[in-house]
């Protein structure tokens, strides 16, 4: 009895382990959902919303997603694969202005993308002006350059598909840099969601010059996020030359560098702090390392850089603030809940884990005016005193910066008179967003995965929210001319605004 029990527990286990993988097997991207299923998930989506979203009319009236709602359904008439009916109801979610509000693939299609290792899109792109530009250059197509201008994919022009792909990006409120870019770094997501999987590519593309080309580029399983990443690694390398730099600190997701700042001051009068993503207790631990070689090299100017950095930790964010506030602060003023459930949603709908569980069941309290406040974060917390930095702090910004990357900026420039923000809008928003933990709601047909924020977080409610994102004390545009220089501008404007300041 005790063998048969063991032989039936190996089994169980087995059958545990590979169904997964053969229930990956069994999904078909040429599967045709019926109208009825499509419609069914659609609304199931929209109950979603309605039930637990807590900013969804904040910035699109309510009349209004209710014309869109109606409009998408009537889309909804004839069979469609999972991602055909992804890209239809994309540009309804949009409207909710919420970057943390997404729709992502379902678990089996993740699965079945992984196990037949297609070939990412060959071309990593950033937009300028209405245009794709190849950033970095492909390492398996030698005849395209860095900044050569994408003009046409398979005969389809970029600008048609632009138009067709941004309704499938949105940023908090109504930052439109921010979509553009995101447009931008998920390009090949959307042409390979709308056109499918291919072996290759012709392409149409312009050099500096504007001569035109056509290329045939060739699929490869190597990431192009990786060929990325060293590409941006050696642009950095070739800054830090030109800036006559000397790394201090190198870490996941963290850099500490000193920079010639130009002036009469010596070298190691300005340090650049590279932040790529807010991580959690690690990335403390290392926030105290860099502020202590900060003291024992006298540094007396700091530039902080959150460039293209998606956000993270709140705690982290906060932490941060704490070395460059010169007084007590509140991080966030308000984090108000929809619910304290998960609603009544004819859907599997996940917490996200068992801390956000208990967050939302022991933290969150009605305040005096009937609404659910997470109370945790509105604490009043202290700068620190010995590890404090004290000089003047500069924060470089893009539209790639993003949550907890917009609340930094925002609260260390209202916590500083000494902190000057430089660069471009962030993707965040500058006085509120809809974040913290989210729920995963399983539409029933599909299977696609819609997340939904818990909260919405206000850090400075003294400033009426406008849907903008954190706008910079020293606006720096950027473009093709920029980039082939090989220059940093916004760190080359914060030199400059060291030397003015240091002959005042």
């Amino acid at each position: 009895m005790v063998f048969i029990n063991f032989i039936s527990m190996r089994l169980l286990f087995a059958l545990l382990l590979f169904s997964p993988t053969l229930y990956a097997q069994s999904y078909d991207p040429n599967r045709l959902y019926t109208p009825q299923q499509l419609r069914e998930d659609f609304q199931v989506l929209h109950m979603a919303l309605e039930q637990l979203h807590p900013g969804l009319y904040r910035y699109t009236p309510r009349d209004s997603m209710d014309v869109a709602y109606r409009q998408t359904l009537s889309q909804l008439t004839k069979p469609m694969t999972d991602a055909a009916f992804g890209l239809v109801v994309r540009p309804y979610l949009g409207l909710v202005r919420c970057v943390h509000t997404s729709l992502n693939a379902s678990a089996d299609r993740s699965r079945y993308v992984r196990r037949n290792k297609f070939a990412p899109f060959p071309l990593s792109l950033i937009h300028d002006q209405g245009r794709l530009y190849v950033a970095p250059a492909p390492k398996d197509q030698p005849t395209i350059k860095a900044f050569d201008e994408l003009v046409a994919v398979n005969g389809k022009s970029v600008s048609t598909l632009l138009r067709q792909f941004e309704s499938q990006n949105w940023a908090d409120g109504y930052i439109t840099a921010a979509r553009r870019s995101l447009t931008a770094t998920r390009f090949g997501t959307w042409y390979q969601a709308a056109f499918g999987y291919s072996d290759s590519l012709t392409v149409l593309v312009a050099d500096s010059s504007g001569q035109l080309r056509t290329e045939t580029l060739r699929f490869s399983r190597k990431s192009v996020k990786k060929d990325q990443k060293k590409a941006e690694a050696d642009t950095a390398r070739k800054q830090q030359q030109t800036l006559r730099s000397a790394p201090l600190l190198k870490k996941k997701e963290l850099s500490l560098t000193l920079v010639d700042d130009d002036s009469t001051a010596p070298t190691n009068q300005l340090a650049v702090l590279r932040i790529d993503g807010f991580e959690n207790e690690a990335m403390r631990r290392q926030f105290r390392r860099v502020f202590r070689l900060l003291r024992e090299r006298n540094v007396k100017r700091l530039v902080i850089d959150v460039r293209g950095n998606f956000g993270g930790s709140a705690i982290t964010c906060r932490d941060l603030l704490r070395y460059v506030a010169d007084r007590p602060f509140r991080f966030w003023d308000s984090t108000v809940a929809k619910r304290r459930d998960k609603g009544n949603l004819p859907a599997q709908v996940r917490y996200g884990g068992l801390f956000p569980w208990l967050d939302l069941k022991l933290r969150v309290k009605r305040d005096a005016n009937g609404l659910l406040q997470q109370t945790y974060y509105r604490r009043e917390v202290k700068p620190y005193t010995r590890r404090r930095f004290t000089g003047p702090v500069f924060v470089l910004t893009n539209s790639l910066s993003f949550s907890a990357a917009a609340i930094f900026p925002a609260l260390a420039r209202s916590l500083n008179s000494q902190v000057t923000i430089v660069g471009r809008e962030t993707g965040g928003g500058e006085v509120s967003c809809n974040a913290g933990h989210s729920f995963r709601v399983e539409l029933p047909n599909t299977k696609y995965q819609l997340m939904v924020p818990y909260y919405h977080i206000r850090w400075n409610s003294q400033q009426p929210d406008r849907g903008l994102g954190v706008q910079p004390d020293v606006p720096v545009a950027v473009g093709p001319a920029t980039w082939r220089s090989g220059r940093d501008a916004d760190l080359d404007r914060v030199k400059a605004l060291v030397r003015t300041r240091s002959v005042q």
